[in-house]
């Protein structure tokens, strides 16, 4: 994530297609530009790598803020997760240096989103609906939420999965000093399981 204001992984869990009407152009090849879907270049198959988390010592930490980042009340959280083990336990899907925006998967089970300020005052705490354990397999997690208009959506595999949330119209404390991906900023809460397609951008909502 070096050098970018918007974290951005880029692992994948699940082979997938471009659907009815879509077509892939390998535009690596200078012959293919101009073509259109019927010079469609064959495979159309999603192919992404996965990252696995033992839970014991694996995890992913910038060691420092992001380049050009900065404090605000939009954001956008995408990732594929698969928990292996260990339900009834909390573990760490992202966090940041101080522990003022996180993702995790509590002891209840249940997915959530927190968001403070950079005094430790809630921003945004939203947790799912339902409980989310090893026997689920690969689940698909998005989020998104714009404070200033006191939106925040979390879907879980297509599905609409805001629980009760608390949504406060203040700047979320995005200025770490550090970012890690499946532990908290002391690498503990290690997370036992694999990411895929981790996305985090702390600039941008959708509606």
């Amino acid at each position: 994530v070096a050098g970018y204001n918007m974290a951005v992984l880029a692992f994948g869990p699940v082979d997938e297609t471009y659907g009815t009407n879509g077509f892939h152009l390998d535009f690596a090849d200078s012959s293919h530009f101009g073509l259109d879907v019927s010079s469609n270049t064959a495979d159309l198959a999603y192919t992404p790598v996965t990252v696995n988390f033992d839970g014991s010592n694996d995890y992913l930490e910038r060691g420092s803020d992001l380049d050009s980042n900065a404090d605000g009340k939009l954001g956008i959280f995408s990732a594929w997760v698969r928990i292996t083990g260990a339900d009834g336990s909390s573990f760490k899907i992202y966090s940041g240096g101080a522990g003022h925006a996180k993702v995790d998967r509590l002891a209840s089970n249940k997915i959530q989103i927190i968001l403070e300020t950079s005094g430790g005052a809630v921003a945004l705490t939203m947790p799912s609906v339902s409980d989310w354990e090893a026997a689920d397999g690969w689940v698909h997690i998005l989020a998104a939420w714009d404070l200033g208009n006191t939106l925040a959506y979390l879907y879980i595999n297509d599905v609409d999965e805001t629980g009760s949330t608390t949504n406060n119209d203040v700047e979320i404390d995005y200025t770490e000093s550090d970012h890690t991906i499946g532990a908290n900023d002391g690498n503990a809460q290690l997370w036992p399981g694999d990411m895929a397609d981790v996305y985090y951008n702390m600039e941008e909502t959708i509606d």
